[in-house]
Protein backbone atom coordinates (compact mmCIF):
# COMPACT_ATOMS: atom_id res chain seq x y z
CA UNK A 1 0.00 0.00 0.00
CA UNK A 2 3.01 2.22 0.80
CA UNK A 3 4.25 2.18 -2.31
CA UNK A 4 1.47 2.88 -4.37
CA UNK A 5 0.04 5.32 -2.11
CA UNK A 6 0.82 8.22 -4.53
CA UNK A 7 -0.99 6.54 -7.40
CA UNK A 8 -3.63 5.51 -5.67
CA UNK A 9 -4.67 8.80 -4.69
CA UNK A 10 -5.10 10.31 -8.47
CA UNK A 11 -8.55 10.65 -8.96
CA UNK A 12 -10.15 7.63 -10.97
CA UNK A 13 -7.62 5.45 -9.80
CA UNK A 14 -7.52 4.16 -6.69
CA UNK A 15 -7.46 0.51 -4.99
CA UNK A 16 -9.56 -0.58 -8.19
CA UNK A 17 -6.80 0.87 -10.66
CA UNK A 18 -3.97 -0.55 -8.92
CA UNK A 19 -5.46 -4.30 -8.90
CA UNK A 20 -5.79 -3.58 -12.74
CA UNK A 21 -2.10 -3.20 -12.65
CA UNK A 22 -1.28 -5.85 -10.81
CA UNK A 23 -3.85 -8.60 -12.88
CA UNK A 24 -2.23 -6.85 -16.59
CA UNK A 25 0.21 -8.23 -18.79
CA UNK A 26 1.97 -5.88 -21.54
CA UNK A 27 3.86 -6.96 -24.36
CA UNK A 28 6.97 -4.29 -24.68
CA UNK A 29 8.33 -4.90 -27.99
CA UNK A 30 12.04 -3.48 -28.28
CA UNK A 31 14.25 -2.64 -24.92
CA UNK A 32 16.00 -0.05 -26.18
CA UNK A 33 15.86 4.20 -26.16
CA UNK A 34 11.91 3.98 -26.06
CA UNK A 35 11.91 0.74 -24.19
CA UNK A 36 13.71 1.58 -21.56
CA UNK A 37 11.64 4.58 -19.96
CA UNK A 38 8.76 2.63 -21.10
CA UNK A 39 9.96 -0.85 -18.64
CA UNK A 40 10.92 1.67 -15.92
CA UNK A 41 8.04 3.07 -15.50
CA UNK A 42 5.62 0.22 -15.48
CA UNK A 43 7.52 -1.78 -13.32
CA UNK A 44 7.11 0.88 -10.98
CA UNK A 45 3.67 1.33 -10.90
CA UNK A 46 3.28 -2.68 -10.46
CA UNK A 47 2.00 -3.60 -14.21
CA UNK A 48 1.84 -7.38 -13.06
CA UNK A 49 3.76 -8.89 -15.53
CA UNK A 50 6.02 -7.25 -18.44
CA UNK A 51 7.18 -9.17 -21.31
CA UNK A 52 10.66 -8.02 -23.20
CA UNK A 53 11.63 -9.07 -26.44
CA UNK A 54 14.50 -7.35 -28.28
CA UNK A 55 17.64 -9.93 -29.56
CA UNK A 56 19.77 -6.47 -29.52
CA UNK A 57 23.35 -6.51 -27.30
CA UNK A 58 24.37 -3.41 -25.35
CA UNK A 59 26.85 -1.24 -27.18
CA UNK A 60 28.43 1.69 -26.09
CA UNK A 61 26.43 3.71 -28.22
CA UNK A 62 22.99 2.95 -26.42
CA UNK A 63 24.54 4.12 -22.95
CA UNK A 64 23.96 7.91 -23.51
CA UNK A 65 19.67 7.51 -23.89
CA UNK A 66 19.13 3.71 -22.43
CA UNK A 67 19.66 3.99 -18.96
CA UNK A 68 18.99 0.40 -17.84
CA UNK A 69 22.24 -0.25 -18.99
CA UNK A 70 25.66 0.38 -17.68
CA UNK A 71 29.50 0.38 -19.27
CA UNK A 72 29.57 -3.20 -17.66
CA UNK A 73 26.94 -4.17 -19.70
CA UNK A 74 28.25 -3.83 -23.24
CA UNK A 75 28.12 -7.17 -24.80
CA UNK A 76 25.30 -8.53 -22.58
CA UNK A 77 21.81 -9.01 -23.79
CA UNK A 78 19.55 -6.04 -23.54
CA UNK A 79 16.26 -8.24 -21.88
CA UNK A 80 18.56 -9.79 -19.86
CA UNK A 81 20.01 -6.62 -17.99
CA UNK A 82 16.19 -4.98 -18.18
CA UNK A 83 15.21 -7.91 -16.56
CA UNK A 84 17.98 -7.84 -13.59
CA UNK A 85 17.42 -4.43 -12.90
CA UNK A 86 13.63 -3.79 -13.20
CA UNK A 87 13.54 -6.74 -10.70
CA UNK A 88 15.83 -4.67 -8.37
CA UNK A 89 13.25 -2.30 -8.50
CA UNK A 90 10.16 -3.98 -7.87
CA UNK A 91 10.32 -7.48 -6.89
CA UNK A 92 7.00 -8.07 -6.59
CA UNK A 93 5.99 -7.72 -10.52
CA UNK A 94 6.68 -10.88 -12.95
CA UNK A 95 9.14 -9.87 -15.95
CA UNK A 96 9.95 -12.69 -18.90
CA UNK A 97 12.72 -11.64 -21.19
CA UNK A 98 12.39 -12.76 -24.92
CA UNK A 99 15.93 -12.57 -26.52
CA UNK A 100 14.20 -12.40 -29.57
CA UNK A 101 13.02 -10.22 -31.88
CA UNK A 102 9.84 -10.07 -33.22
CA UNK A 103 8.78 -12.24 -36.56
CA UNK A 104 5.80 -13.98 -38.24
CA UNK A 105 6.83 -16.98 -36.35
CA UNK A 106 6.77 -15.71 -32.99
CA UNK A 107 4.33 -12.48 -33.25
CA UNK A 108 1.20 -13.86 -32.17
CA UNK A 109 2.43 -16.19 -29.18
CA UNK A 110 3.54 -12.99 -27.77
CA UNK A 111 1.00 -10.67 -28.67
CA UNK A 112 -1.83 -13.22 -27.98
CA UNK A 113 -0.46 -13.31 -23.99
CA UNK A 114 -0.82 -9.32 -23.48
CA UNK A 115 -3.56 -6.99 -22.50
CA UNK A 116 -1.51 -4.43 -24.17
CA UNK A 117 1.53 -4.09 -26.41
CA UNK A 118 3.89 -1.58 -26.67
CA UNK A 119 5.81 -0.45 -29.76
CA UNK A 120 9.31 0.64 -29.25
CA UNK A 121 11.29 -0.68 -32.06
CA UNK A 122 13.15 0.87 -34.73
CA UNK A 123 12.86 -1.12 -37.64
CA UNK A 124 9.63 -0.51 -39.87
CA UNK A 125 9.01 -4.27 -40.71
CA UNK A 126 8.90 -4.94 -36.88
CA UNK A 127 6.55 -2.10 -36.72
CA UNK A 128 4.49 -2.68 -39.41
CA UNK A 129 4.06 -6.32 -38.27
CA UNK A 130 3.36 -6.07 -35.06
CA UNK A 131 0.41 -3.49 -35.56
CA UNK A 132 -0.59 -5.73 -38.16
CA UNK A 133 -1.07 -8.66 -35.48
CA UNK A 134 -2.12 -6.76 -33.42
CA UNK A 135 -5.20 -5.60 -35.17
CA UNK A 136 -5.90 -9.15 -36.29
CA UNK A 137 -5.92 -10.48 -32.97
CA UNK A 138 -7.40 -7.49 -31.48
CA UNK A 139 -4.85 -6.20 -29.00
CA UNK A 140 -4.23 -2.01 -28.77
CA UNK A 141 -1.17 -0.77 -29.61
CA UNK A 142 0.93 1.82 -27.82
CA UNK A 143 3.51 2.99 -30.32
CA UNK A 144 6.60 5.63 -30.13
CA UNK A 145 9.24 6.92 -32.50
CA UNK A 146 12.10 9.49 -32.16
CA UNK A 147 14.40 11.04 -34.50
CA UNK A 148 17.13 13.57 -33.84
CA UNK A 149 14.85 16.05 -31.96
CA UNK A 150 11.43 15.13 -32.81
CA UNK A 151 9.35 12.08 -31.51
CA UNK A 152 5.82 10.98 -32.32
CA UNK A 153 3.46 9.17 -30.48
CA UNK A 154 0.01 7.01 -30.99
CA UNK A 155 -2.17 4.73 -29.63
CA UNK A 156 -3.42 2.39 -33.02
CA UNK A 157 -6.30 -0.31 -33.05
CA UNK A 158 -8.09 1.36 -29.51
CA UNK A 159 -10.86 0.19 -28.65
CA UNK A 160 -9.42 -3.03 -30.84
CA UNK A 161 -11.60 -3.40 -33.39
CA UNK A 162 -12.53 0.40 -34.10
CA UNK A 163 -9.56 2.72 -33.78
CA UNK A 164 -7.37 3.07 -36.68
CA UNK A 165 -3.88 1.65 -37.01
CA UNK A 166 -0.67 2.42 -38.32
CA UNK A 167 -1.64 1.72 -41.93
CA UNK A 168 -4.48 4.42 -41.63
CA UNK A 169 -1.22 6.84 -40.52
CA UNK A 170 1.05 5.82 -42.81
CA UNK A 171 -0.12 3.35 -45.82
CA UNK A 172 3.25 3.69 -47.33
CA UNK A 173 6.58 3.40 -45.52
CA UNK A 174 8.06 6.80 -44.85
CA UNK A 175 11.43 7.67 -46.84
CA UNK A 176 14.03 9.90 -47.12
CA UNK A 177 14.82 11.74 -43.22
CA UNK A 178 12.46 10.07 -41.87
CA UNK A 179 12.97 6.65 -42.67
CA UNK A 180 16.72 7.04 -41.00
CA UNK A 181 17.59 5.25 -37.75
CA UNK A 182 19.27 6.55 -34.76
CA UNK A 183 22.43 5.34 -35.87
CA UNK A 184 21.97 7.24 -39.22
CA UNK A 185 20.51 10.33 -38.21
CA UNK A 186 21.20 10.80 -34.02
CA UNK A 187 18.85 11.43 -31.14
CA UNK A 188 19.53 13.37 -28.70
CA UNK A 189 19.25 11.19 -25.18
CA UNK A 190 16.64 12.91 -23.71
CA UNK A 191 13.99 12.91 -26.37
CA UNK A 192 13.26 8.74 -26.15
CA UNK A 193 12.99 9.34 -22.37
CA UNK A 194 10.29 12.15 -22.69
CA UNK A 195 8.34 9.72 -25.64
CA UNK A 196 8.62 6.86 -23.37
CA UNK A 197 7.68 8.06 -20.58
CA UNK A 198 4.45 9.24 -22.15
CA UNK A 199 4.34 5.84 -23.74
CA UNK A 200 3.83 4.06 -20.29
CA UNK A 201 1.68 6.68 -18.98
CA UNK A 202 -0.93 5.92 -22.59
CA UNK A 203 -0.25 2.03 -21.21
CA UNK A 204 -1.82 2.65 -17.55
CA UNK A 205 -4.79 4.53 -19.06
CA UNK A 206 -5.75 1.69 -21.28
CA UNK A 207 -5.44 -0.79 -18.51
CA UNK A 208 -7.32 1.15 -16.05
CA UNK A 209 -9.98 3.38 -17.77
CA UNK A 210 -8.35 6.47 -16.45
CA UNK A 211 -8.71 9.62 -18.01
CA UNK A 212 -8.92 10.17 -22.15
CA UNK A 213 -6.65 8.13 -24.04
CA UNK A 214 -4.87 9.43 -27.09
CA UNK A 215 -7.09 8.18 -30.12
CA UNK A 216 -10.64 9.78 -27.83
CA UNK A 217 -12.68 8.06 -30.75
CA UNK A 218 -10.05 9.33 -33.41
CA UNK A 219 -6.32 8.23 -34.42
CA UNK A 220 -4.58 11.19 -32.98
CA UNK A 221 -0.79 11.63 -33.73
CA UNK A 222 0.94 13.85 -30.82
CA UNK A 223 3.97 15.46 -32.22
CA UNK A 224 6.59 16.54 -29.91
CA UNK A 225 9.63 19.26 -31.16
CA UNK A 226 12.34 18.70 -28.30
CA UNK A 227 13.95 22.26 -29.08
CA UNK A 228 10.68 24.30 -29.10
CA UNK A 229 8.66 22.01 -26.76
CA UNK A 230 6.20 22.87 -28.78
CA UNK A 231 3.96 19.77 -29.50
CA UNK A 232 1.03 19.41 -32.16
CA UNK A 233 -1.67 16.56 -32.48
CA UNK A 234 -2.51 15.63 -35.80
CA UNK A 235 -5.68 13.18 -36.55
CA UNK A 236 -5.69 10.63 -39.02
CA UNK A 237 -9.04 8.58 -39.94
CA UNK A 238 -9.58 4.93 -40.54
CA UNK A 239 -9.45 4.46 -44.67
CA UNK A 240 -11.23 1.97 -46.98
CA UNK A 241 -7.83 1.75 -48.64
CA UNK A 242 -5.97 -0.08 -45.73
CA UNK A 243 -5.49 -3.90 -46.57
CA UNK A 244 -6.31 -4.66 -42.36
CA UNK A 245 -10.06 -3.96 -44.08
CA UNK A 246 -10.49 -7.23 -45.25
CA UNK A 247 -10.39 -10.14 -43.28
CA UNK A 248 -8.74 -12.73 -45.95
CA UNK A 249 -5.69 -10.63 -46.36
CA UNK A 250 -2.45 -12.01 -44.57
CA UNK A 251 0.45 -11.18 -46.02
CA UNK A 252 3.70 -13.74 -45.28
CA UNK A 253 7.12 -12.67 -44.24
CA UNK A 254 8.70 -12.26 -47.65
CA UNK A 255 5.74 -9.29 -47.92
CA UNK A 256 7.26 -7.37 -44.95
CA UNK A 257 10.89 -7.45 -46.26
CA UNK A 258 9.67 -6.32 -49.47
CA UNK A 259 6.99 -3.14 -48.53
CA UNK A 260 9.42 -2.15 -45.36
CA UNK A 261 12.61 -2.22 -47.24
CA UNK A 262 14.43 1.18 -46.21
CA UNK A 263 16.63 1.92 -49.23
CA UNK A 264 17.96 -1.76 -49.94
CA UNK A 265 18.48 -1.61 -53.15
CA UNK A 266 17.54 -4.33 -55.68
CA UNK A 267 20.93 -6.19 -56.32
CA UNK A 268 19.31 -6.49 -60.25
CA UNK A 269 18.92 -2.53 -60.60
CA UNK A 270 20.91 -1.33 -63.16
CA UNK A 271 21.80 1.98 -60.69
CA UNK A 272 22.70 -0.24 -57.62
CA UNK A 273 26.01 -1.97 -57.39
CA UNK A 274 26.76 -4.30 -54.40
CA UNK A 275 29.40 -3.28 -51.84
CA UNK A 276 31.84 -6.11 -53.33
CA UNK A 277 31.81 -4.52 -56.54
CA UNK A 278 32.32 -1.10 -55.48
CA UNK A 279 34.91 -2.48 -53.31
CA UNK A 280 37.08 -3.95 -56.38
CA UNK A 281 36.17 -0.66 -58.58
CA UNK A 282 37.66 1.75 -55.85
CA UNK A 283 40.56 -0.68 -55.36
CA UNK A 284 41.39 -0.57 -59.11
CA UNK A 285 41.00 3.82 -59.19
CA UNK A 286 37.85 3.27 -61.39
CA UNK A 287 34.90 5.77 -59.98
CA UNK A 288 34.54 8.66 -57.88
CA UNK A 289 33.19 8.67 -54.66
CA UNK A 290 30.22 11.31 -53.44
CA UNK A 291 29.34 11.25 -49.93
CA UNK A 292 25.46 12.94 -49.40
CA UNK A 293 25.54 12.37 -44.88
CA UNK A 294 25.66 15.20 -43.12
CA UNK A 295 28.21 17.35 -41.59
CA UNK A 296 28.45 15.69 -37.99
CA UNK A 297 28.53 11.79 -39.88
CA UNK A 298 31.07 12.81 -41.50
CA UNK A 299 32.69 14.71 -38.76
CA UNK A 300 32.96 11.16 -37.01
CA UNK A 301 33.85 9.12 -39.89
CA UNK A 302 35.51 10.51 -42.62
CA UNK A 303 35.38 7.68 -45.72
CA UNK A 304 36.73 10.21 -48.54
CA UNK A 305 35.37 11.43 -51.36
CA UNK A 306 33.20 14.86 -52.48
CA UNK A 307 31.27 15.45 -49.89
CA UNK A 308 28.30 17.14 -50.57
CA UNK A 309 24.74 16.88 -48.25
CA UNK A 310 21.66 15.65 -50.23
CA UNK A 311 19.79 18.43 -49.07
CA UNK A 312 22.77 20.91 -51.09
CA UNK A 313 22.97 18.37 -53.92
CA UNK A 314 20.13 19.88 -55.96
CA UNK A 315 21.01 23.61 -55.52
CA UNK A 316 24.89 22.63 -56.43
CA UNK A 317 23.20 20.71 -59.44
CA UNK A 318 21.71 23.30 -60.81
CA UNK A 319 24.72 25.72 -60.07
CA UNK A 320 26.96 23.97 -61.39
CA UNK A 321 29.25 23.51 -58.51
CA UNK A 322 29.81 19.88 -58.64
CA UNK A 323 33.71 19.27 -58.55
CA UNK A 324 32.85 15.76 -60.42
CA UNK A 325 34.07 14.69 -63.80
CA UNK A 326 31.26 13.59 -65.81
CA UNK A 327 32.54 10.91 -68.05
CA UNK A 328 33.93 8.94 -64.60
CA UNK A 329 31.48 6.63 -62.60
CA UNK A 330 30.22 8.09 -59.46
CA UNK A 331 29.59 5.87 -56.70
CA UNK A 332 27.14 7.87 -54.18
CA UNK A 333 27.16 6.77 -50.42
CA UNK A 334 25.20 7.10 -46.99
CA UNK A 335 25.02 5.16 -43.95
CA UNK A 336 22.24 2.97 -45.19
CA UNK A 337 21.34 3.34 -48.92
CA UNK A 338 18.22 5.64 -47.93
CA UNK A 339 19.64 8.93 -49.48
CA UNK A 340 22.09 7.78 -51.65
CA UNK A 341 19.61 6.36 -54.29
CA UNK A 342 17.83 10.15 -54.05
CA UNK A 343 20.72 11.27 -54.82
CA UNK A 344 21.54 9.10 -57.63
CA UNK A 345 18.55 9.97 -59.35
CA UNK A 346 19.26 13.49 -58.86
CA UNK A 347 22.88 12.92 -60.50
CA UNK A 348 21.28 10.78 -63.43
CA UNK A 349 19.06 13.99 -64.44
CA UNK A 350 21.91 15.99 -65.19
CA UNK A 351 23.57 13.43 -66.91
CA UNK A 352 26.23 12.00 -64.60
CA UNK A 353 26.88 8.17 -64.10
CA UNK A 354 25.86 7.80 -60.80
CA UNK A 355 25.76 4.65 -58.72
CA UNK A 356 24.37 3.48 -55.12
CA UNK A 357 26.05 0.43 -52.55
CA UNK A 358 22.97 -1.92 -51.99
CA UNK A 359 23.44 -1.28 -47.90
CA UNK A 360 25.26 1.85 -47.49
CA UNK A 361 28.14 2.76 -46.12
CA UNK A 362 27.90 -0.08 -43.33
CA UNK A 363 27.59 -3.11 -46.54
CA UNK A 364 30.45 -1.48 -47.76
CA UNK A 365 32.17 -1.19 -44.67
CA UNK A 366 31.96 -5.02 -44.15
CA UNK A 367 32.86 -6.19 -47.61
CA UNK A 368 35.97 -4.00 -47.34
CA UNK A 369 36.80 -5.72 -44.43
CA UNK A 370 36.37 -9.13 -45.74
CA UNK A 371 39.05 -8.41 -48.58
CA UNK A 372 41.54 -7.17 -46.48
CA UNK A 373 41.12 -10.39 -44.30
CA UNK A 374 41.23 -12.19 -47.30
CA UNK A 375 44.63 -10.66 -48.87
CA UNK A 376 45.88 -10.84 -45.25
CA UNK A 377 45.58 -14.36 -45.61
Amino acid sequence: MERYHRQQLVPGFGAEGQQRLAAARVLVVGAGGLGCPVLSYLAAAGVGQLIVADADRVSESNLHRQLLYTPADVGRLKVEVAREMLLRQNSSIRIEAIAEDVTMENADALIERADVVVDGSDRFETRYLVNDRCVRLGKPLVSGSVFQVEGQLAVFNSPPGLGPDLRDLYPTVPTGAEAMACDEGGVLGPLPGAIGSLMALEVIKLLTGLGEQLPSGRGTLLVLDGLSLRTQTLSFAASADNPLRDPSWQPDAEYYTQFCSRGVVDETSSFSLSAQRVTSMLAAGDAQLLDVRSAPERALLSFGGEHIPLGELARRLDEHELDLEMGSPIIVYCASGVRSRSAVALLRQQGYEAYDIAGGLKAYLAARAARSAALGR
